[in-house]
């Protein structure tokens, strides 16, 4: 994956999201620690603690709002690289 900056469908002006955004199944990219990112399914939201349960090709991880970089709607093959 490039490092590119990848604007999602669904980020603001200011290329932030609202916990709100988020739902079961979205597919999301997170910044991981240092520059690395990996993409993920939404599992669950928790929009009391601004936290997002994901799944990966490398398990299930739970994130703050902050760590995500890109969010859109169900895409079929997400995990595989697929668009």
């Amino acid at each position: 994956m490039s490092l590119e900056v990848v604007r999602g469908p669904k980020s603001d002006e200011y290329d932030c999201f609202n916990i709100r955004d988020f739902r079961k199944s979205d597919s999301i990219i997170v910044l991981l620690e240092g520059s690395r990112r990996i993409r993920g399914v939404v599992s669950s939201v928790d929009d009391v603690r601004n936290l997002i349960t994901f799944a990966s090709r490398e398990g299930e991880f739970v994130t703050d709002i902050n760590s995500i970089v890109y969010l859109d709607d169900y895409r079929r093959g997400w995990l595989e690289g697929g668009e």
